[in-house]
């Protein structure tokens, strides 16, 4: 009898060992496969006091499909919603580097002077916002400041230019994406930051630009050259090459546009480290099979 209760009772030990392994593996198992947030925050304005921008519809538009096919949850500002710009970049603050942040501006830029000094132009480019009434510029020192905060991998595309200085437009296609100089405008209040964090500096990240510090971007009805560029070379499959094949690519379907309207535009890139330059943007944003 004493034999048979010893029995029992190894089987009940080895059976509540082997019910704890199970419960540890599950646990690790939860902990290894936290799903990887993805989240995308869309600026589009065409809507300026004294003045309207084509095409930025459109542009929202093929973005937003694009990147709901790849399964980001977008939240889209249009127009006057945009001046919100500020509180939704900080509810992006809780992001871990295992997320992914994509942020896209589609607008007209502008350049003021340099107030902190850090500028070599003594110029600081400024992304534009407006409420029909007013128009609002954000300082690119201000605007990477709370990108830098969100620790994300981060995606950031934007689609303005600076100063449309010596532009002559007459057959009236295409607008160049910066404000007229002489506007009137108020700067858009937000955080003071220190130099060191107001250069994009805030984990992995790549960004596209639309054209150099030196050229203009620029807009059709049918929407922007840069971003039009950008679709099609990712219909074209280019996400899955290398970011070095997918910018030249850019720059040749913007070849295309230019020669027809007759401006010549061509894309920049900055990554967070050079390495980056032969991965695939499909690599970066953990695409898959998406």
């Amino acid at each position: 009898m004493r034999k048979i209760f010893l029995f029992i009772i190894f089987f009940i030990f080895i059976g509540c060992s082997n019910q704890e392994k199970i419960n540890q593996s599950f646990k690790s198992s939860v902990k290894t496969s936290k799903k990887i947030k993805r989240e995308a925050l869309i600026i589009g304005v065409g809507k300026y006091y004294g003045d309207n921008l084509q095409g930025v519809d459109s542009d929202i538009y093929n973005i937003s499909k694009i990147l709901r096919k790849w399964h980001f949850n977008t939240t889209s500002l249009m127009n006057s919603e945009a001046i919100m710009i500020i509180d939704k970049l900080e509810r992006y603050q809780s992001l871990t580097p295992d997320d992914i942040f994509i942020f896209y501006f589609s607008g007209y830029g502008f350049h003021v002077p340099d107030r902190s000094g850090d500028e070599k132009d003594g110029e600081d480019n400024t992304v534009a916002f407006s409420d029909t009434k007013r128009n609002f510029l954000l300082l690119d020192d201000s605007l990477f400041g709370y990108l830098n905060k969100i620790k994300a991998k981060k995606l950031i595309i934007i689609d303005a230019s600076y100063n449309r200085e010596n532009f002559i437009d007459s057959n009236g296609r295409v607008q160049p994406k910066a404000l007229s100089d002489g506007s009137q405008y108020q700067i858009l209040k937000s955080d003071s930051f220190k130099p060191e964090e107001s250069i994009l500096n805030g984990g992995k990240y790549i960004m596209l630009s639309s054209s150099k510090d030196n050229q203009l971007s620029y807009s059709t009805p049918k929407g922007s050259l840069f971003t039009n560029a950008l679709i099609e070379s990712l219909k074209e499959g280019y996400a899955n090459g290398r970011l070095v094949e997918l910018k030249s690519n850019i720059d040749k379907n913007l070849k295309k546009y230019y020669n027809r309207v007759g401006y010549m535009q061509s894309s920049d890139i900055s990554l967070s480290s050079q390495d980056l330059e032969n991965i695939s943007l499909k690599d970066f944003l953990n695409l898959k099979d998406k």
